[in-house]
């Protein structure tokens, strides 16, 4: 059985994100609940580090509209290099996956480019 095949529908556009933040714990539980409510979110949960992680369907949300809600409800995200560079990279794997979902063409690794 190929592995694409064996991945239920559902679950094939599921990514799961980690946030660094600046505030406790004990600061979020109203955003979580706003979070959790987001279409396409699976979870939303707070380490005792400090870290948001979160569960989402990249086909209907991505991580730029977790970051304006957190923005939004007045919950920094830590800077730093590192950080800067993993929301880079989700912001990339996010739009990657959402078009990929979109999309209605097949893929076919034999096909040459238009224009060929």
């Amino acid at each position: 059985m190929d592995r694409e095949d064996s991945v239920p529908t559902a679950d094939r556009f599921v990514l799961q994100r980690q946030l660094l933040l600046g505030v406790g714990k004990t600061d979020l539980l109203g955003t979580l609940a706003s979070l959790r409510a987001l279409p396409g979110m699976r979870s939303a949960v707070i380490t005792t580090t400090n870290r948001l992680v979160v569960e989402y369907d990249a086909s209907q949300i991505q991580i730029d509209q977790v970051v304006e809600l957190l923005e939004t409800s007045g919950i920094p995200i830590r800077g730093g290099y590192w950080q800067r560079y993993c929301l880079r990279w989700y912001r990339f794997v996010d739009k990657n996956t959402a078009d990929n979902a979109h999309s209605t063409s097949s893929h076919c690794c034999n096909k040459p480019p238009k224009g060929y």
